[in-house]
């Protein structure tokens, strides 16, 4: 077992979600300031603020819908939920057209010039990864889906999600490492990385959990020396 461990750690297999990469948040909110802006329910203010302080309330936020965070006081939840519902499903290409690349993609470009590193996105359709296939950037890297039969998900040394999910579930293997985004739903309110099921199950196969940024926040809060 011990030279296995040691085998493996001479190379570097990383498997990237989707979600690490491109920002669909974001898409969402592009489309609704584009298609979708009733001020009956959105919070024009709010909405229409700068790209760094959506992507900054984004991070920040504790609730799991994003929607929450930019609509009028009052608006139902219910309402919401079925709205969010229907922009990640009926309206997904259409958000997905306006997505942005997370910070991510400054990391991936440095992978790229390590022999020793190799990318792979985790795709759950085919239309995001025509996405990716589109982003010069990322050329080098593979590209594989959730319901690939033919893949051996055990193989890669380290696993990237945005939050801690039941899909990590599906990707738990013994002296692994697991990256999670620094996004606030991720986090207690004392600031400890929430201990749930999930992280447990990682601990009990001696995996490691480390928390990577998506995007410079110092930079989105302002502090311009920090890019």
């Amino acid at each position: 077992m011990l030279s296995q461990i040691a085998k493996a750690s001479l190379r570097s297999e990383l498997l990237i979600d989707f979600n690490c990469i491109v920002d669909t948040e974001i898409g969402m909110i592009n489309l609704i300031k584009e298609k979708y802006l009733d001020d009956r329910i959105f919070n024009k203010d709010l909405i229409n603020g700068s790209l760094d302080s959506i992507i900054l309330s984004l991070i920040e936020r504790k609730d799991v819908n994003p929607l929450y965070l930019f609509a009028n006081s009052g608006t139902n939840k219910k309402d919401l939920d079925d709205y969010y519902k229907e922009f990640m499903t009926v309206e997904y290409v259409n958000v997905l057209n306006r997505s942005i690349v997370t910070g991510l993609r400054n990391l991936i470009y440095l992978f790229r010039t390590e022999p020793g590193i190799h990318v792979t996105f985790l795709c759950e359709s085919n239309i995001e990864k025509q996405l990716l296939l589109q982003i010069e950037d990322f050329d080098k890297c593979s590209i594989v889906l959730y319901n690939q039969k033919d893949i051996d998900f055990s193989q890669y040394t380290a696993y990237y999600f945005k939050y801690i999910t039941d899909q990590v579930l599906n990707f738990l293997y013994e002296y692994k490492t697991y990256y999670f985004s620094k996004n606030s739903l991720n986090f207690d309110n004392d600031s400890n990385l929430i201990r749930s099921d999930i992280i447990n199950k990682i601990i009990a196969k001696r995996g490691e959990i480390e928390i990577i940024d998506l995007y410079n926040k110092s930079y989105l809060e302002g502090d311009n020396d920090n890019v």
